[in-house]
């Protein structure tokens, strides 16, 4: 694929805009020409966001798809997406916000920096300098971390509508859940997980009015998307809980049945460690309970998994049996040297995946 001839497509999903949107797309028909502009009316009731969106489909190089029941700003992207996918064209896809948040120097700028870096997905990410509302910067804040937390990969703006990718994604962005405001989160983890590479730009950070005409609902809104983050802990859950059940029976067995004492910590843990290990595999390849299932399809991917968990393992065997010998093998204290042995390996994942986490470079300079 040749990325200098791709097109480009300006992705708009428009619940009760208001004239901002004219606005929007006639900046935008100044800073491009030859380029589409798709925009969706994610049913619209008021009388002012039908006469803006009947001057819409007047517009130069601007495309309206409309329904009348409001479905959600992922129902909207996915909407726009497939129409494009009709066109049986490539284009280099920017998705945007209608109220004016996004100013159409960054649109370019965002469209720009792609070019720069074809088949990655760009970020248009804000500062958040200056006067910024309170729950933007806490939603955001909050976003990030658990984004860095789960995923190991630091995100500057996790929240941001403008981004940039090529429309052969287009697939692989219908396949994301979600239908409100969680399919934005949702798309950023998919892509995380896939390992598509990940750059960011800075734009300019932009509240109208305190953010006070956004539909994005503060308590609802907020914990769907965190709810579509914390999922991905699942399976991770579900190893711990095996790994726990296993080295439990296991040890009860040699134990009382066999009357090995001693050593056979170290074979408990070992064995434990390594079927815990086949259910992740198992959990991951038919994409069980948010299980990451691009692991399986990946040879790279599957070599760093088998890694990290045999290091997992290693020091799971090292703590359990420093733990037991502190109480000297007493079975009675024996499952309290698991739970630590595995609160040990907690701290030491999440501090690793803190420390070590991959950061996505945000350019703050000219293109």
């Amino acid at each position: 694929m040749d990325e200098k001839k791709l097109g480009l497509a300006v992705v708009i999903p428009a619940y009760e805009p208001d004239d901002k949107l004219i606005g929007l797309i006639n900046d935008l028909n100044y800073e491009f020409s030859n380029f589409l502009i798709v925009v969706v009316n994610d049913g619209s009731v008021k009388e002012e966001s039908k006469e803006v969106f009947n001057v819409v489909k007047t517009l130069e190089n601007t495309h309206l798809i409309s329904y009348e029941e409001n479905k959600g700003k992922g129902h909207a992207l996915k909407e726009a997406f497939k129409y494009i996918y009709t066109l049986n064209k490539e284009y280099v896809i920017v998705t945007a916000d209608s109220d004016g948040q996004h100013h159409p120097k960054d649109i370019k700028r965002v469209y720009d920096f792609y070019m720069k870096n074809p088949g990655m997905f760009i970020l248009g990410s804000r500062k958040f300098e200056g006067d910024v509302p309170k729950k933007s910067r806490f939603g955001n804040d909050v976003s990030r971390n658990i984004t860095r937390f789960i995923f190991s990969e630091r995100i500057y703006d996790t929240q941001t509508g403008l981004r940039a990718f090529s429309s052969n994604l287009i697939n692989f962005m219908l396949s994301i859940k979600g239908n409100r405001y969680e399919y934005e989160m949702n798309m950023l983890s998919e892509v995380i997980r896939a390992s598509i590479p990940i750059r960011e730009i800075a734009i300019k950070t932009i509240y109208i009015n305190e953010n006070k005409g956004t539909h994005f609902r503060p308590v609802r809104d907020f914990l769907r998307i965190t709810s579509c983050q914390l999922k991905y802990v699942l399976p991770i859950l579900i190893c711990l809980a095996v790994n726990s059940v296993l080295f439990a029976l296991l040890r009860y067995f040699f134990y009382t049945y066999l009357n090995i004492d001693g050593i056979y910590l170290v074979f408990v843990s070992l064995v434990a460690g390594l079927f815990t290990m086949l259910t992740g595999l198992i959990v991951d390849g038919f994409g069980l309970c948010y299980g990451n299932k691009y692991i399986l399809k990946r040879k790279d991917l599957l070599a760093n998994y088998i890694i990290r968990f045999m290091i997992i393992i290693v020091l799971d065997i090292i703590f359990v049996e420093v733990f037991s010998r502190a109480f000297n093998y007493d079975q009675s204290y024996i499952p309290i040297a698991k739970l630590l042995s595995d609160i040990c390996l907690a701290v030491i994942i999440t501090l690793l995946n803190i420390i070590f986490c991959h950061k996505s470079k945000l350019y703050e300079g000219e293109i």
